[in-house]
């Protein structure tokens, strides 16, 4: 099979660098030259030298700035300036230890026993000056209205937020004995955090629980629902009173709203349909009460005897 030609650039690519490995070439026994003289005495080395230079063009050298690109040790927070890398996993933190891996891998596959958790929800108590992570009560007005259903799924959820309250106390045990320590202060602000985290967790069921009961009562309630906070019970202390306010209010507004009175001049009540434009009207009552008094008045009987006989009609020759 015949070879294929060299195009015109090919060739010109294939020709430049036959030259520079030919220059290169050249250099390397001009610089092997160099070293070779360089262990002769410095006279013989300064002609050397001088002759090598006379063989090299005199090219003005070009104006370079030199760039620093050392990198500093702390290489992440350095580049932080530039901003977020596009490919790096900013929902991935550091590794942990493996053994830590290893134990909250089955917890959360598997989860706890009943006896695992009942032993932990005992050593770490909630603490007395803190009832506030105990999970809500549903309000004893709330509760009747509610089905089995929801009960069942209140409970649940309370649950969860029963053992988040134990968890958060043994957190604050430890933060409590790192507190003294001034050189656990980053350790202790790390525990801090992951305390608001599950603290809002444990918020965040309460709404969810009101939101799970609240159709299930007088849409009323919701407006006064909103307008209160949760504390020991789901709804307030103080709904009760606070729908009974609103109840009263509510009467008391509709009293003092005027009213239009009917006077012997105003125009009577009517069916407003009769004024619509389709509107067909029927018969005069007068005629209506005529036409029932005649039927009323004929005797039983007629209508089978005196039937309407058709006329006939002779046809004239």
């Amino acid at each position: 099979m015949p070879k294929r030609p060299f195009k015109d650039k090919d060739q010109d690519k294939y020709g430049e660098i036959k030259r520079l490995k030919k220059q290169f070439r050249e250099m390397q026994e001009h610089l092997n030259k160099i070293c070779d003289s360089s262990e002769s005495s410095s006279e013989v080395f300064s002609t050397s030298e001088s002759e090598a230079t006379s063989d090299i063009p005199n090219i003005p050298a070009p104006d370079v700035t030199v760039v620093d690109t050392e990198i500093p040790e702390n290489s992440d927070q350095y580049f932080d300036a530039l901003g977020l890398r596009p490919d790096s996993g900013d929902n991935e933190g550091k590794d942990l230890h493996e053994e830590i891996v290893v134990r909250w891998h089955s917890h959360l596959k598997k989860g706890l026993s009943k006896e695992q958790r009942e032993e932990l929800m005992l050593k770490y108590k909630v603490p007395a000056n803190c009832k506030a992570l105990h999970p809500p009560q549903i309000n004893n007005e709330v509760q009747p209205c509610l089905n089995k259903s929801v009960l069942d799924h209140d409970r649940f959820i309370s649950a969860l937020q029963q053992q988040l309250a134990h968890g958060l106390s043994a957190i604050g045990t430890v933060i409590e004995a790192m507190m003294p320590n001034k050189e656990q202060v980053d350790n202790m602000k790390s525990l801090a955090e992951a305390c608001q985290l599950f603290t809002n967790v444990h918020h965040g069921l309460s709404v969810h629980r009101r939101f799970k009961i609240i159709p299930h009562l007088n849409p009323e309630c919701k407006k006064v629902v909103d307008s209160l906070e949760i504390d020991d019970f789901l709804f307030n202390k103080k709904f009760a009173d606070t729908m009974k306010n609103e109840q009263i209010i509510k009467k008391a507004s509709a009293d003092f709203k005027k009213k239009n009175w009917q006077t012997k001049f105003s125009r009577p009540s009517i069916n407003t349909s009769m004024y619509h434009l389709n509107y067909r009207r029927g018969p005069p009552r007068e005629k209506m009460k005529e036409k029932r008094r005649r039927e009323e008045k004929k005797p039983s009987g007629y209508q089978k005897y005196h039937k309407k006989v058709p006329r006939k009609y002779h046809r004239q020759e």
